[in-house]
Protein backbone atom coordinates (compact mmCIF):
# COMPACT_ATOMS: atom_id res chain seq x y z
CA UNK A 1 0.00 0.00 0.00
CA UNK A 2 1.48 3.37 -0.95
CA UNK A 3 2.32 5.93 1.73
CA UNK A 4 -0.10 8.61 0.50
CA UNK A 5 -2.98 6.18 0.68
CA UNK A 6 -2.04 5.01 4.16
CA UNK A 7 -1.94 8.62 5.36
CA UNK A 8 -5.33 9.27 3.79
CA UNK A 9 -7.07 6.32 5.39
CA UNK A 10 -5.50 7.10 8.75
CA UNK A 11 -6.76 10.66 8.54
CA UNK A 12 -10.32 9.53 7.91
CA UNK A 13 -10.68 6.18 9.72
CA UNK A 14 -14.01 4.44 9.00
CA UNK A 15 -16.37 4.47 11.90
CA UNK A 16 -14.35 6.80 14.09
CA UNK A 17 -17.23 9.18 14.63
CA UNK A 18 -20.25 7.33 15.90
CA UNK A 19 -22.01 4.23 17.08
CA UNK A 20 -21.46 0.80 15.56
CA UNK A 21 -23.74 0.16 12.64
CA UNK A 22 -24.13 3.83 11.67
CA UNK A 23 -23.96 4.76 8.00
CA UNK A 24 -20.94 6.45 6.47
CA UNK A 25 -20.48 10.11 7.32
CA UNK A 26 -19.87 12.05 4.10
CA UNK A 27 -18.51 15.59 3.98
CA UNK A 28 -18.73 17.56 0.72
CA UNK A 29 -16.71 20.73 0.11
CA UNK A 30 -16.18 22.66 -3.09
CA UNK A 31 -15.66 26.00 -4.79
CA UNK A 32 -18.61 28.17 -5.75
CA UNK A 33 -20.50 26.77 -8.71
CA UNK A 34 -19.11 23.26 -8.37
CA UNK A 35 -22.47 21.73 -7.46
CA UNK A 36 -21.74 21.10 -3.77
CA UNK A 37 -25.25 21.77 -2.49
CA UNK A 38 -26.96 19.79 -5.26
CA UNK A 39 -24.71 16.79 -4.65
CA UNK A 40 -25.39 16.94 -0.92
CA UNK A 41 -29.13 17.09 -1.59
CA UNK A 42 -29.00 14.09 -3.92
CA UNK A 43 -27.04 12.01 -1.43
CA UNK A 44 -29.31 13.06 1.46
CA UNK A 45 -32.36 11.97 -0.55
CA UNK A 46 -30.86 8.47 -0.56
CA UNK A 47 -30.78 8.47 3.23
CA UNK A 48 -27.03 9.04 3.49
CA UNK A 49 -25.47 11.04 6.32
CA UNK A 50 -24.07 13.94 4.29
CA UNK A 51 -22.79 17.36 5.37
CA UNK A 52 -21.41 20.37 3.55
CA UNK A 53 -18.73 22.56 5.11
CA UNK A 54 -18.30 26.30 4.70
CA UNK A 55 -15.09 27.16 2.88
CA UNK A 56 -13.58 28.91 5.86
CA UNK A 57 -13.81 25.53 7.66
CA UNK A 58 -12.42 23.48 4.78
CA UNK A 59 -8.95 23.06 6.19
CA UNK A 60 -8.50 19.39 7.06
CA UNK A 61 -7.69 20.02 10.71
CA UNK A 62 -10.88 22.07 11.09
CA UNK A 63 -12.91 19.35 9.43
CA UNK A 64 -12.12 17.21 12.43
CA UNK A 65 -13.40 19.87 14.81
CA UNK A 66 -16.52 20.86 12.89
CA UNK A 67 -17.63 17.55 11.41
CA UNK A 68 -15.81 14.86 13.36
CA UNK A 69 -13.82 12.35 11.32
CA UNK A 70 -15.71 11.75 8.04
CA UNK A 71 -15.67 8.34 6.44
CA UNK A 72 -15.57 10.04 3.07
CA UNK A 73 -14.37 13.51 2.12
CA UNK A 74 -15.49 14.69 -1.34
CA UNK A 75 -13.96 17.80 -2.88
CA UNK A 76 -15.52 19.42 -5.97
CA UNK A 77 -13.85 21.85 -8.36
CA UNK A 78 -15.12 23.96 -11.25
CA UNK A 79 -13.64 26.54 -13.62
CA UNK A 80 -14.55 30.23 -13.47
CA UNK A 81 -16.38 29.97 -16.79
CA UNK A 82 -18.54 27.08 -15.67
CA UNK A 83 -19.18 28.59 -12.22
CA UNK A 84 -20.47 31.77 -13.91
CA UNK A 85 -22.65 29.74 -16.23
CA UNK A 86 -24.13 28.02 -13.19
CA UNK A 87 -25.24 31.33 -11.74
CA UNK A 88 -22.13 32.68 -10.02
CA UNK A 89 -21.88 35.60 -12.42
CA UNK A 90 -19.95 37.86 -10.05
CA UNK A 91 -17.24 35.30 -9.40
CA UNK A 92 -13.82 36.48 -10.58
CA UNK A 93 -10.70 34.47 -11.29
CA UNK A 94 -8.90 35.89 -8.24
CA UNK A 95 -11.79 34.97 -5.93
CA UNK A 96 -11.91 31.44 -7.34
CA UNK A 97 -8.16 31.09 -6.92
CA UNK A 98 -8.49 32.07 -3.26
CA UNK A 99 -11.24 29.49 -2.78
CA UNK A 100 -9.01 26.82 -4.29
CA UNK A 101 -6.18 27.86 -1.98
CA UNK A 102 -8.44 27.45 1.04
CA UNK A 103 -9.47 24.03 -0.23
CA UNK A 104 -5.95 22.86 -1.07
CA UNK A 105 -5.50 20.83 2.12
CA UNK A 106 -8.86 19.15 1.71
CA UNK A 107 -8.11 18.48 -1.98
CA UNK A 108 -4.83 16.75 -1.13
CA UNK A 109 -6.46 14.54 1.50
CA UNK A 110 -9.82 13.84 -0.14
CA UNK A 111 -11.11 10.34 -0.70
CA UNK A 112 -12.69 11.56 -3.95
CA UNK A 113 -11.81 14.59 -6.07
CA UNK A 114 -14.15 15.57 -8.88
CA UNK A 115 -13.72 18.25 -11.55
CA UNK A 116 -17.40 18.90 -12.36
CA UNK A 117 -17.10 21.10 -15.46
CA UNK A 118 -18.06 18.41 -17.95
CA UNK A 119 -20.22 16.25 -15.70
CA UNK A 120 -23.94 16.32 -15.11
CA UNK A 121 -25.19 16.26 -11.49
CA UNK A 122 -26.22 12.64 -12.06
CA UNK A 123 -22.69 11.72 -13.17
CA UNK A 124 -21.13 13.41 -10.14
CA UNK A 125 -23.52 11.56 -7.85
CA UNK A 126 -22.74 8.26 -9.57
CA UNK A 127 -19.01 8.72 -9.00
CA UNK A 128 -19.59 9.24 -5.30
CA UNK A 129 -21.84 6.18 -5.05
CA UNK A 130 -19.35 4.01 -6.95
CA UNK A 131 -16.54 5.23 -4.70
CA UNK A 132 -18.59 4.46 -1.59
CA UNK A 133 -19.00 0.87 -2.74
CA UNK A 134 -15.28 0.07 -2.50
CA UNK A 135 -13.64 2.29 0.13
CA UNK A 136 -11.02 -0.20 1.37
CA UNK A 137 -10.62 -1.18 4.97
CA UNK A 138 -8.85 -4.35 6.12
CA UNK A 139 -9.98 -6.63 8.92
CA UNK A 140 -7.73 -9.33 10.37
CA UNK A 141 -8.17 -11.39 7.19
CA UNK A 142 -7.65 -8.44 4.85
CA UNK A 143 -11.22 -8.44 3.54
CA UNK A 144 -11.99 -5.41 1.41
CA UNK A 145 -15.16 -3.71 2.64
CA UNK A 146 -17.17 -0.71 1.63
CA UNK A 147 -17.10 2.40 3.77
CA UNK A 148 -20.79 1.97 4.38
CA UNK A 149 -20.49 -1.43 6.01
CA UNK A 150 -17.17 -0.64 7.69
CA UNK A 151 -18.60 2.39 9.54
CA UNK A 152 -18.52 1.75 13.26
CA UNK A 153 -16.53 -1.47 12.91
CA UNK A 154 -13.90 -0.40 15.41
CA UNK A 155 -16.46 0.47 18.10
CA UNK A 156 -17.46 -3.02 19.19
CA UNK A 157 -16.86 -6.68 18.44
CA UNK A 158 -20.46 -6.97 17.28
CA UNK A 159 -20.11 -4.03 14.92
CA UNK A 160 -16.84 -5.36 13.54
CA UNK A 161 -18.28 -8.80 12.89
CA UNK A 162 -21.25 -7.28 11.02
CA UNK A 163 -18.92 -5.17 8.88
CA UNK A 164 -16.64 -8.09 8.04
CA UNK A 165 -19.63 -10.25 7.17
CA UNK A 166 -21.21 -7.67 4.87
CA UNK A 167 -17.89 -6.79 3.24
CA UNK A 168 -17.23 -10.45 2.57
CA UNK A 169 -20.60 -10.65 0.83
CA UNK A 170 -19.48 -7.87 -1.52
CA UNK A 171 -16.31 -9.75 -2.45
CA UNK A 172 -18.16 -13.07 -2.60
CA UNK A 173 -20.66 -11.63 -5.08
CA UNK A 174 -17.86 -10.55 -7.40
CA UNK A 175 -16.18 -13.92 -7.06
CA UNK A 176 -19.47 -15.49 -8.07
CA UNK A 177 -19.61 -13.30 -11.18
CA UNK A 178 -16.05 -14.33 -12.07
CA UNK A 179 -16.91 -18.00 -11.63
CA UNK A 180 -19.90 -17.60 -13.93
CA UNK A 181 -17.71 -15.81 -16.47
CA UNK A 182 -15.29 -18.75 -16.42
CA UNK A 183 -18.15 -21.07 -17.31
CA UNK A 184 -19.08 -18.76 -20.18
CA UNK A 185 -15.46 -18.78 -21.39
CA UNK A 186 -15.25 -22.57 -21.33
CA UNK A 187 -18.61 -23.02 -23.03
CA UNK A 188 -18.07 -20.49 -25.82
CA UNK A 189 -14.57 -21.70 -26.73
CA UNK A 190 -15.59 -25.36 -26.65
CA UNK A 191 -18.64 -24.58 -28.80
CA UNK A 192 -16.39 -22.74 -31.26
CA UNK A 193 -13.77 -25.51 -31.00
CA UNK A 194 -11.28 -22.67 -31.06
CA UNK A 195 -9.96 -19.86 -28.90
CA UNK A 196 -7.83 -19.15 -25.86
CA UNK A 197 -9.64 -20.30 -22.72
CA UNK A 198 -6.73 -20.45 -20.26
CA UNK A 199 -5.52 -16.89 -20.97
CA UNK A 200 -9.07 -15.63 -20.54
CA UNK A 201 -9.52 -17.46 -17.24
CA UNK A 202 -6.34 -16.02 -15.73
CA UNK A 203 -7.56 -12.49 -16.51
CA UNK A 204 -11.24 -12.67 -15.62
CA UNK A 205 -11.05 -11.81 -11.90
CA UNK A 206 -9.35 -8.52 -12.72
CA UNK A 207 -11.80 -7.73 -15.52
CA UNK A 208 -14.75 -8.44 -13.22
CA UNK A 209 -13.25 -6.14 -10.57
CA UNK A 210 -12.97 -3.36 -13.16
CA UNK A 211 -16.43 -3.64 -14.69
CA UNK A 212 -18.51 -4.93 -11.78
CA UNK A 213 -16.56 -3.61 -8.79
CA UNK A 214 -17.26 0.08 -9.31
CA UNK A 215 -13.82 0.92 -10.72
CA UNK A 216 -14.49 1.49 -14.42
CA UNK A 217 -16.90 4.29 -15.32
CA UNK A 218 -18.89 2.93 -18.26
CA UNK A 219 -22.44 2.96 -19.59
CA UNK A 220 -23.68 0.07 -21.78
CA UNK A 221 -26.50 2.31 -23.04
CA UNK A 222 -23.95 4.88 -24.19
CA UNK A 223 -20.84 2.96 -25.25
CA UNK A 224 -19.46 6.11 -26.90
CA UNK A 225 -20.02 8.28 -23.78
CA UNK A 226 -17.12 10.79 -23.93
CA UNK A 227 -16.52 10.71 -20.15
CA UNK A 228 -16.24 6.91 -19.93
CA UNK A 229 -13.10 5.21 -18.74
CA UNK A 230 -11.34 3.09 -21.35
CA UNK A 231 -10.37 -0.55 -20.92
CA UNK A 232 -8.03 -1.88 -23.58
CA UNK A 233 -7.43 -5.62 -23.69
CA UNK A 234 -4.00 -5.54 -25.27
CA UNK A 235 -3.74 -9.33 -24.99
CA UNK A 236 -6.53 -9.58 -27.52
CA UNK A 237 -6.45 -13.38 -27.71
CA UNK A 238 -8.23 -13.32 -24.30
CA UNK A 239 -11.28 -11.86 -26.03
CA UNK A 240 -13.65 -14.47 -24.51
CA UNK A 241 -13.10 -12.81 -21.12
CA UNK A 242 -13.94 -9.39 -22.55
CA UNK A 243 -16.99 -10.72 -24.39
CA UNK A 244 -18.26 -12.46 -21.26
CA UNK A 245 -18.16 -9.28 -19.15
CA UNK A 246 -19.62 -7.10 -21.91
CA UNK A 247 -22.55 -9.50 -22.27
CA UNK A 248 -22.95 -9.55 -18.48
CA UNK A 249 -23.40 -5.77 -18.51
CA UNK A 250 -25.79 -5.70 -21.45
CA UNK A 251 -23.63 -4.48 -24.31
CA UNK A 252 -25.11 -7.31 -26.37
CA UNK A 253 -27.37 -10.33 -25.66
CA UNK A 254 -25.74 -13.19 -23.76
CA UNK A 255 -27.07 -15.66 -26.30
CA UNK A 256 -24.61 -14.18 -28.76
CA UNK A 257 -21.65 -15.59 -26.80
CA UNK A 258 -22.05 -18.94 -28.50
CA UNK A 259 -21.41 -17.33 -31.88
CA UNK A 260 -17.73 -16.82 -30.98
CA UNK A 261 -15.50 -17.08 -34.06
CA UNK A 262 -18.36 -17.93 -36.41
CA UNK A 263 -18.32 -16.34 -39.85
CA UNK A 264 -20.33 -13.13 -39.70
CA UNK A 265 -20.30 -12.91 -35.89
CA UNK A 266 -19.03 -9.66 -34.32
CA UNK A 267 -17.41 -11.84 -31.64
CA UNK A 268 -14.22 -12.35 -33.60
CA UNK A 269 -11.22 -14.29 -32.37
CA UNK A 270 -9.64 -10.96 -31.39
CA UNK A 271 -11.65 -7.85 -30.44
CA UNK A 272 -12.77 -5.63 -33.32
CA UNK A 273 -13.90 -2.15 -32.23
CA UNK A 274 -15.62 -1.60 -35.56
CA UNK A 275 -17.98 -4.49 -35.02
CA UNK A 276 -18.82 -4.67 -31.32
CA UNK A 277 -19.97 -1.98 -28.89
CA UNK A 278 -17.81 -1.74 -25.77
CA UNK A 279 -14.57 -2.71 -27.48
CA UNK A 280 -12.18 0.26 -27.19
CA UNK A 281 -9.39 -1.02 -29.45
CA UNK A 282 -8.86 -3.69 -32.09
CA UNK A 283 -6.08 -5.73 -30.53
CA UNK A 284 -4.29 -9.02 -31.03
CA UNK A 285 -1.05 -7.83 -32.53
CA UNK A 286 0.76 -7.97 -29.22
CA UNK A 287 2.64 -5.01 -27.78
CA UNK A 288 0.44 -2.19 -29.08
CA UNK A 289 -2.20 -1.78 -26.39
CA UNK A 290 -0.18 0.26 -23.91
CA UNK A 291 0.65 2.81 -26.61
CA UNK A 292 -3.05 3.00 -27.45
CA UNK A 293 -3.94 3.53 -23.80
CA UNK A 294 -1.31 6.24 -23.50
CA UNK A 295 -2.83 7.95 -26.54
CA UNK A 296 -6.29 7.89 -24.96
CA UNK A 297 -4.94 9.30 -21.69
CA UNK A 298 -3.09 12.11 -23.48
CA UNK A 299 -6.18 12.91 -25.55
CA UNK A 300 -8.15 13.22 -22.32
CA UNK A 301 -5.53 15.60 -20.98
CA UNK A 302 -5.75 17.77 -24.11
CA UNK A 303 -9.57 17.77 -24.05
CA UNK A 304 -9.73 18.57 -20.34
CA UNK A 305 -11.45 15.28 -19.47
CA UNK A 306 -10.61 13.19 -16.43
CA UNK A 307 -11.41 9.71 -17.72
CA UNK A 308 -8.90 6.95 -17.07
CA UNK A 309 -7.35 4.38 -19.40
CA UNK A 310 -6.74 0.84 -18.15
CA UNK A 311 -4.61 -1.50 -20.26
CA UNK A 312 -4.21 -5.24 -19.67
CA UNK A 313 -1.19 -6.99 -21.15
CA UNK A 314 -0.02 -10.58 -20.99
CA UNK A 315 3.25 -12.19 -20.06
CA UNK A 316 4.58 -12.79 -23.57
CA UNK A 317 3.51 -9.33 -24.57
CA UNK A 318 5.97 -7.82 -22.13
CA UNK A 319 8.74 -9.13 -24.43
CA UNK A 320 7.72 -6.52 -27.03
CA UNK A 321 9.91 -3.44 -27.39
CA UNK A 322 6.96 -1.14 -28.03
CA UNK A 323 5.72 -1.85 -24.51
CA UNK A 324 8.91 -0.44 -23.03
CA UNK A 325 8.80 2.61 -25.30
CA UNK A 326 5.31 3.35 -23.98
CA UNK A 327 6.48 2.79 -20.40
CA UNK A 328 9.22 5.37 -20.84
CA UNK A 329 6.95 7.88 -22.58
CA UNK A 330 4.12 7.69 -20.03
CA UNK A 331 6.50 8.22 -17.12
CA UNK A 332 8.28 11.09 -18.89
CA UNK A 333 4.96 12.85 -19.51
CA UNK A 334 3.67 12.09 -16.00
CA UNK A 335 0.45 10.58 -17.28
CA UNK A 336 -1.38 9.67 -14.08
CA UNK A 337 -4.65 8.64 -15.73
CA UNK A 338 -3.07 5.49 -17.20
CA UNK A 339 -2.98 2.16 -15.39
CA UNK A 340 -1.20 -0.92 -16.73
CA UNK A 341 -2.35 -4.32 -15.50
CA UNK A 342 -0.04 -7.24 -16.28
CA UNK A 343 -1.73 -10.65 -16.27
CA UNK A 344 1.42 -12.33 -14.96
CA UNK A 345 0.46 -16.00 -15.45
CA UNK A 346 4.04 -17.13 -16.18
CA UNK A 347 3.19 -18.90 -19.46
CA UNK A 348 3.15 -18.03 -23.15
CA UNK A 349 1.91 -19.67 -26.31
CA UNK A 350 5.03 -21.78 -26.88
CA UNK A 351 6.15 -22.55 -23.32
CA UNK A 352 6.56 -21.29 -19.79
CA UNK A 353 7.91 -17.76 -19.32
CA UNK A 354 11.13 -18.97 -17.73
CA UNK A 355 11.99 -21.00 -20.84
CA UNK A 356 11.08 -18.41 -23.47
CA UNK A 357 12.39 -15.08 -22.16
CA UNK A 358 12.55 -14.64 -18.41
CA UNK A 359 12.43 -10.90 -17.76
CA UNK A 360 11.66 -11.20 -14.06
CA UNK A 361 11.66 -9.48 -11.60
CA UNK A 362 9.05 -7.43 -13.44
CA UNK A 363 7.84 -5.14 -10.65
CA UNK A 364 11.35 -3.84 -9.99
CA UNK A 365 11.80 -3.01 -13.67
CA UNK A 366 8.54 -1.09 -13.76
CA UNK A 367 9.52 0.87 -10.67
CA UNK A 368 12.85 1.68 -12.30
CA UNK A 369 10.85 3.15 -15.18
CA UNK A 370 9.21 5.48 -12.62
CA UNK A 371 5.81 3.78 -12.55
CA UNK A 372 3.93 3.47 -9.27
CA UNK A 373 3.86 -0.33 -9.01
CA UNK A 374 2.05 -2.87 -6.85
CA UNK A 375 2.01 -6.65 -6.91
CA UNK A 376 -1.16 -8.58 -6.04
CA UNK A 377 -2.66 -12.03 -6.16
CA UNK A 378 -4.73 -11.63 -9.32
CA UNK A 379 -7.30 -14.13 -8.06
CA UNK A 380 -7.84 -12.46 -4.68
CA UNK A 381 -10.75 -10.13 -5.35
CA UNK A 382 -10.09 -8.04 -2.28
CA UNK A 383 -6.45 -7.44 -3.22
CA UNK A 384 -7.37 -6.61 -6.81
CA UNK A 385 -10.06 -4.11 -5.80
CA UNK A 386 -7.72 -2.45 -3.32
CA UNK A 387 -4.90 -2.07 -5.84
CA UNK A 388 -7.20 -0.70 -8.55
CA UNK A 389 -8.71 1.78 -6.13
CA UNK A 390 -5.32 2.98 -4.89
CA UNK A 391 -4.10 3.43 -8.45
CA UNK A 392 -6.82 6.02 -9.08
CA UNK A 393 -5.40 8.25 -6.37
CA UNK A 394 -1.77 8.29 -7.47
CA UNK A 395 -0.82 11.70 -8.82
CA UNK A 396 2.00 12.61 -11.20
CA UNK A 397 2.90 9.06 -12.24
CA UNK A 398 1.34 6.23 -14.25
CA UNK A 399 0.49 3.10 -12.30
CA UNK A 400 1.23 -0.57 -12.86
CA UNK A 401 -0.36 -3.57 -11.19
CA UNK A 402 1.48 -6.87 -11.56
CA UNK A 403 -1.22 -9.47 -10.99
CA UNK A 404 0.16 -12.91 -10.26
CA UNK A 405 -2.27 -15.33 -11.87
CA UNK A 406 -2.66 -18.93 -13.04
CA UNK A 407 -3.53 -19.86 -16.62
CA UNK A 408 -6.82 -21.73 -16.69
CA UNK A 409 -7.64 -20.74 -13.09
CA UNK A 410 -10.64 -22.66 -11.79
CA UNK A 411 -10.28 -25.88 -13.79
CA UNK A 412 -7.57 -28.17 -12.44
CA UNK A 413 -6.59 -29.98 -15.63
CA UNK A 414 -6.38 -26.71 -17.57
CA UNK A 415 -4.26 -25.10 -14.84
CA UNK A 416 -1.84 -28.03 -15.07
CA UNK A 417 -1.29 -27.82 -18.85
CA UNK A 418 0.01 -24.62 -20.46
CA UNK A 419 -0.83 -25.96 -23.94
CA UNK A 420 -4.46 -24.96 -23.33
CA UNK A 421 -3.25 -21.46 -24.23
CA UNK A 422 -4.49 -21.87 -27.79
CA UNK A 423 -6.88 -24.82 -27.64
CA UNK A 424 -10.32 -25.25 -26.07
CA UNK A 425 -11.48 -27.86 -23.62
CA UNK A 426 -12.61 -30.93 -25.57
CA UNK A 427 -16.34 -31.59 -25.65
CA UNK A 428 -15.77 -34.89 -23.81
CA UNK A 429 -14.18 -32.91 -20.93
CA UNK A 430 -16.69 -30.05 -20.90
CA UNK A 431 -18.95 -31.47 -18.17
CA UNK A 432 -15.93 -32.11 -15.93
CA UNK A 433 -14.67 -28.54 -16.39
CA UNK A 434 -18.07 -27.00 -15.70
CA UNK A 435 -18.52 -29.19 -12.64
CA UNK A 436 -15.31 -27.74 -11.15
CA UNK A 437 -16.72 -24.26 -11.67
CA UNK A 438 -19.91 -24.80 -9.71
CA UNK A 439 -20.40 -22.21 -6.99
Amino acid sequence: MNDAYVDQTMMFPPGAHGEAGAGPRIVVVGVCGSGKSELAGRLASRGLDVHTVAQEHSHVQELWRHEGAPDMLVVLQASTRVARRRGRRGLGSAALAEQRRRLSDAWRNAHLRVQTDRLTPEEVERRVLERLAILPTADDQEVVMSAAVASGASQSAQGKQAAVSTGAVRVTELEGVARRMRRDIIEMTTTANSGHPSSSMSAIDIIVALYSGGILHHDPKRPDWPERDRFILSKGHASPALYAILAEHGYFPKEQLNTLRRIGSPLEGHPNMRRLAGVEASTGSLGQGLSLGLGHALAGRIDGKDFRAYVMTGDGEMDEGQIWEALMSAAHMRVDTLTLIVDHNKAQQSNMLERVLDYRPLAEKLRAFQWHTEEVDGHNMGEVLGALDRARHVKGRPQAIVAHTVKGKGVSFVEADWTYHGRPVAKDDLAKALDELKG
